[in-house]
């Protein structure tokens, strides 16, 4: 982490010295300082990016548009998920108080995370208010519910991997252990769940019957390799741009 009086923060990556891919919605944390306060946290102790005072960012909707210092504008995404870091930072008084699940407890706490749409030079002291002549489409606290929302924008003929998908709903790639449980879940009633297969291009017709037929359909070859059905995944491979993922307004 990078602790310094004034942070740099470039469009679509976020911060200059610690660049993100500008397709992840994870490019900078911001956390409430009240948030810090109460749990007996020091600023920084949550590898937060910028403490806001005042604003109450925990409380906003996803989609808002907060404008910071003289030119950045950032739009937040959706809550940081509470981990074991936290819960080490932890105070044992404040931990005690937690129940026997501190991490549940601790949700909706960790801060905010947002994309940067426009950049520029972010001091301690400056203005941070909301824009109210902007709003973005809001996304979902959950990795279910992201992918949800995800998966619908994948074109007929191209596919995602479980490990893309979750980079791009700004989830850590141990989810892919739950995507099973949300296939089954989804299980005749999603039409876009055959265009989701595993990193190697092999398909997952054990979760999406029919997976195969349907893929073929759309025009994508599908190949059988030492008795798996898999495909080539460079000339389908879907890569999305950024502003077809973040930038829709609703107003």
């Amino acid at each position: 982490m990078i602790v310094a009086a004034t942070l740099s923060l470039q469009a679509r990556t976020g911060m200059t010295e610690q660049p993100c891919c500008e397709l992840s919605p994870r490019q900078v944390l911001l956390t409430d300082a009240e948030d810090l306060e109460e749990l007996g946290i020091p600023p920084g102790g949550l590898r937060e990016n910028m403490v806001l005072r005042g604003v109450n960012v925990g409380e906003l909707p996803s989609g808002t548009v907060l404008r910071c210092g003289a030119k950045v504008a950032l739009r937040l995404a959706f809550h940081c998920e509470p981990c074991g870091h936290m819960t080490d930072q932890l105070p044992e008084c404040i931990k005690a108080g937690l129940g026997p699940n501190p991490v549940k407890a601790l949700q909706r706490k960790r801060g905010v995370l947002a994309i940067v749409l426009e950049g520029g030079k972010v001091a301690t002291g400056d203005s941070v208010f909301v824009d109210e002549q902007q709003r973005y489409e809001p996304l979902s606290d959950t990795t279910k519910e992201r992918l949800e929302w995800l998966l619908p924008k994948v074109p007929p003929g191209r596919l995602v991997t479980y490990v893309d998908a979750l980079s791009l709903v700004g989830s850590p790639s141990g989810f892919a252990r739950a995507i099973p449980a949300y296939l089954k879940r989804w299980a005749g009633k999603q039409p876009w769940a055959h265009r989701l297969v595993q990193s190697d291009g092999a398909l997952i017709e054990k979760h999406v019957p029919g997976q195969r037929a349907a893929l073929e359909a759309e025009g994508v070859g599908v190949q059988t390799v030492k008795g798996v059905d898999c495909v080539d995944l460079a000339p389908v491979r879907w890569q999305p741009a950024h502003v077809e993922l973040f930038l829709k307004k609703v107003r």
